[in-house]
């Protein structure tokens, strides 16, 4: 009889463990469930919030998109200016008046020994004179120097002009511009074979006055 109790009892023992232990991992069991439904769910809501998210970039997108064809349509279409052709006219043919020359060359003369002429017993040196500018020249004066360079002898200083290579007299009152006259001065006192120079002054006015102009040569008397 006590033998029996016994065993009841830890037959009872044994069944009540078993018990414990069943309810024990259906305990640990809803727990995971419950841990592993809200794991979901916290999954879920960050998935849609992304969605969410990547749909709002999108529409933004879009709503630019929208903004900026919309600009494009209001912007006015640029219109290429138009080309106006000119035809140009023929001017009226007018005849000019013939141009004056001015002077082609800068005033001036040159003198070159002509010859040597003895007029009335006298020797004379004869020089061609060329008027080389513009000017026109009223007066000369004619002075010979020795090989050092000293006067010998000059003459007046209203000479005229010869018009050709002869003795004086016969005197032209003017040297045109281009012309060709001729002056004259006394060799008395001059010795034979002597170099003589001779200086050739031309001036615009009489009595060497006004501009003046000179040019120099020179011979074997």
């Amino acid at each position: 009889m006590k033998s029996s109790w016994l065993a009841s009892l830890i037959l009872s023992s044994l069944l009540l463990s078993a018990c414990a232990g069943a309810t024990q991992s259906a305990i640990q069991t809803g727990a995971a469930q419950t841990l592993d439904a809200e794991l979901a769910a916290a999954q879920a809501e960050a998935a849609l919030q992304t969605a969410e998210a990547e749909n709002a970039a999108l529409q933004a997108t879009n709503d630019a998109l929208s903004t900026a064809n919309a600009l494009a349509e209001v912007q006015p279409t640029q219109t290429q200016a138009p080309v106006f052709t000119v035809t140009a006219q023929a001017s009226p043919t007018r005849t000019l008046p013939p141009a004056t020359l001015g002077p082609t060359h800068e005033p001036g003369i040159s003198a070159r020994f002509e010859a040597k002429k003895t007029c009335n017993g006298i020797p004379y040196a004869i020089v061609q004179v060329r008027n080389l500018g513009s000017e026109t020249y009223q007066s000369a004066i004619v002075k010979l120097s020795d090989s050092n360079g000293d006067e010998i002898r000059r003459s007046d200083g209203n000479n005229e002009f010869l018009p050709n290579s002869t003795c004086p007299g016969n005197e032209q009152p003017t040297l045109g511009p281009g012309q060709e006259r001729y002056v004259s001065v006394s060799l008395q006192g001059v010795g034979s074979g002597d170099t003589v120079g001779i200086r050739v002054t031309v001036c615009t006015e009489k009595g060497y006055g006004g501009n003046c102009w000179s040019s120099t040569t020179a011979f074997v008397n």
